[in-house]
């Protein structure tokens, strides 16, 4: 880019941005092709990119677009987990676990126990995908998180550690959300006091899913006890509790 200006030519560049559609350039520059996952695959490296975007007032002529297909296969619909890929080269957002983990809105709870263990992401739909194998080395060298040591730390540590990661509105409570979540699908020995710890949260949607994760242990008799003391003051909250009591765990 900066050769392009030192030539007095306009630019500006785009990484990773919805802004613009990326896609079409990706094909139209021969870089590979838009996979059944509609991600953009590339070969040797598969889905496992990020797209860079150069705007230029400099003419330039396009390559051939690559000839490359997915082909007959549908692994990425196979190991997608929710069924977000049931049609080629469509995700529902809504059935898409990823999305779910970045978005600030409350998670469905018949979705809650398909996110299984997971912090942020899902990356089936990559893991699965052929072109991609290679780099699924190097992806598996990424450490395990505690979830419990991860919930006791705070916001200011969340964020910083993670930094790199899109979290809605920089607030590290959402992040929260998904450790209590995927510590609730995966107990530890520590996962019922976490859980009771978060109740008096005052982040009503945290104390909110805490109540989840104690009907997901089957433990209803700490909700029990805890509707009798509590009144609580907040309709997500209320709701979760009468929720839980009368649904079996």
């Amino acid at each position: 880019m900066d050769s392009l200006n030192r030539e007095g030519h306009r630019t500006e560049s785009f990484v990773d941005d919805s802004s613009h559609y990326d896609r079409l350039f990706f094909e139209e520059a021969g870089l590979g092709w838009q996979g059944k996952s509609t991600m953009m695959l590339s070969p040797g490296i598969g889905p496992w990119q990020l797209i860079g975007t150069i705007y230029t007032s400099k003419k330039f002529i396009a390559s051939s677009k690559s000839k490359q297909s997915c082909g007959d296969c549908n692994y990425c619909k196979i190991a997608c987990p929710t069924g977000a890929l049931n049609e080629d080269y469509v995700l529902d957002a809504n059935l898409c676990i990823a999305y779910w983990l970045q978005s600030p809105k409350i998670i469905p709870r018949d979705f809650r126990i398909a996110i299984g263990d997971r912090l942020y992401g899902c990356d089936e739909c990559l893991i699965s995908c052929p072109p991609g194998q290679r780099e699924i080395i190097f992806k598996s060298q990424d450490r395990n998180i505690e979830t419990v040591e991860f919930l006791l730390k705070s916001d200011q540590e969340i964020l910083k550690e993670y930094e790199r990661f899109y979290i809605p509105k920089l607030d590290a409570s959402y992040l929260r959300r998904n450790a209590l979540i995927a510590l609730a699908n995966n107990p530890s020995y520590e996962a019922e006091t976490t859980f009771v710890k978060y109740i008096a949260n005052p982040n009503p949607e945290l104390a909110m899913y805490s109540i989840w994760c104690l009907w997901r242990i089957s433990r209803i008799d700490l909700l029990n006890d805890y509707s009798h003391k509590v009144i609580a003051n907040n309709k997500i909250v209320q709701d979760e509790i009468d929720w839980a009591l009368k649904m079996p765990s």
